[in-house]
């Protein structure tokens, strides 16, 4: 049951005849700081090229910073799994990043610029140190035990391989135990076939094995064309996230469905939508759309199971359209 107390706050009521209370899950997210622990100081001596370059760092190993083929990039993972951490110097790299099929490899990244998309697939134990911008996709699908520092998804059409906007990130089926310090997505704005499967600047969502254990302790999305951010799976943890403009794109074209979702509800835009959720905790929710574009504020949708999911701190700018379905089982605690 859900009281609107004021214009723009909501606070939940939940109640099956006995109260039920859960305040925590259990933390099977493997932090960044136990990625860290690997054995630091194999001899690489056998990978060696030019020893005038610190331990890891790739060009110790023969490879420039820019461009790298997909042959270098495996042969790099290839030493990364024995090397730790391996350094990628600060630069831009036109490439597609693709680490699938790898486990038990930690990467270092100083400030370095991806022009194309980032894969994680079919891997675990995954740990990106640094500061990672990506000019395309950040894509994770059967990737467990994941850590990542700092990450902006940005649009640069100059310097990006598909010399179009952003495609946000995408947490796909398989994914658990993800865990991001800080994740920026900006200017997701784009339309045509390209951004068919991008109907959200951050996407955590799948058919089967939808995603567990998502942690993310910093959010920002700011300008999205269409929705701001997708939530479907369980035991997901949110520090701060704030969603700023969204619904800015005037096209409703090429928007596949997403899974579980009523048809057409993609073409809905909203800030916040949770849908085939449990357990999922926000400490700190931030609305703002100045541009008063979007279907809706928030959409709590369709729920997994009797486990809440909790928001803290919820302030809502500009904008107070919100939708909740009945069996949205979620909480909103306070406003500020």
């Amino acid at each position: 049951m859900w009281i609107k107390i004021r214009d723009n706050i909501l606070v939940g009521a939940f109640y099956l005849g006995l109260i039920l209370v859960t305040c925590c899950s259990p933390n099977t997210t493997q932090s960044n700081e136990t990625l860290k622990k690997k054995a630091v100081g194999i001899n690489d001596n056998k990978w060696v090229k030019n020893d005038s370059f610190r331990y890891g760092d790739i060009r110790r190993y023969g490879f420039d910073i820019g461009y790298l083929s997909p042959v270098q990039l495996d042969s790099i993972f290839d030493i990364a799994e024995q090397v730790y951490p391996i350094t990628f110097p600060e630069g831009v790299y036109p490439i597609d990043f693709n680490i699938e099929g790898r486990s038990n490899i930690a990467l270092d990244f100083k400030n370095v610029t991806i022009s194309g998309k980032v894969t994680i697939q079919d891997a675990n134990h995954i740990s990106l140190h640094g500061k990672l911008n990506i000019l395309d996709i950040l894509f994770l699908r059967n990737a467990s035990n994941i850590g990542l520092d700092t990450v902006k998804v940005l649009t640069d059409k100059e310097l990006a391989l598909t010399k179009m906007a952003n495609r946000g990130v995408n947490v796909y089926s398989g994914s658990n135990n993800v865990s991001i310090h800080s994740l920026a997505i900006i200017d997701q704005i784009g339309d045509g076939i390209p951004f068919s499967y991008a109907q959200a600047a951050l996407l955590i969502h799948g058919f089967q094995g939808t995603p567990t254990n998502v942690r993310i302790e910093d959010l920002i999305v700011e300008n999205c064309g269409r929705t701001g951010v997708y939530i479907s799976g369980r035991d997901h943890v949110f520090g701060k996230m704030k969603i700023e403009n969204y619904g800015l794109s005037e096209s409703k074209l090429n928007i596949k469905p997403i899974e579980k979702a009523d048809a057409g509800e993609a073409n809905e835009f909203k800030g916040l939508w949770l849908n085939y959720t449990e357990n999922v905790k926000i400490d700190s929710l931030i609305l703002v759309n100045k541009e008063n574009k979007g279907f809706y504020s928030i959409l709590f949708d369709e729920s997994l199971g009797h486990v809440p999911n909790i928001i803290s701190n919820l302030s809502i700018e500009d904008s107070n359209n919100y939708k909740v379905d009945f069996n949205s089982n979620t909480l909103v605690l306070n406003e500020f």
